[in-house]
């Protein structure tokens, strides 16, 4: 699955731990396969300046931590004026043989704490329930 996602900033912020991306600028992708079983949860954005995807949660029970390149590949671009590129590879392993459903986020922060978010569908910023992405 590839994904390249456009996000007009005007300020690009940052965060300091890998856990906590979702506190800053960056982009979360949730992909939950079509057997209703859980979901895999994913943030990608920048920590002391590289790339970072962190794994909140893994669908088969993988521990949460920076995610392997060989499951989810990422590149944060910053261009100016105020517009950042997600460009997103994940396995096919982690979408399933069959249907997956998909959900993202992107998170905006100026400053000193989180701004705002922007989800596709419910069911991933406000709460961890993948039904709502169906």
């Amino acid at each position: 699955l590839y994904l390249i996602v456009q996000v007009r900033d005007d300020r690009h912020a940052s965060q300091d731990a890998t856990d906590a991306m979702w506190q800053a600028d960056s982009l979360q992708v949730g992909v939950a396969s079509g057997t209703g079983g859980g979901f895999s949860e994913y943030t990608i954005g920048t920590v002391g300046g590289k790339v970072v995807v962190y794994r909140h949660h893994g669908e088969r029970g993988e521990a949460a931590g920076v995610a392997p390149a060989e499951e989810v590949e990422a590149q944060v671009e910053r261009h100016e004026p105020g517009v950042t590129l997600y460009r997103v590879a994940i396995d096919r392993a982690v979408t399933g043989e069959g249907e997956f459903f998909l959900n993202l986020v992107v998170n905006d922060r100026d400053r000193d704490e989180r701004k705002q978010w922007l989800a596709w569908k419910p069911g991933m910023a406000e709460s961890k329930d993948p039904t709502l992405w169906y």
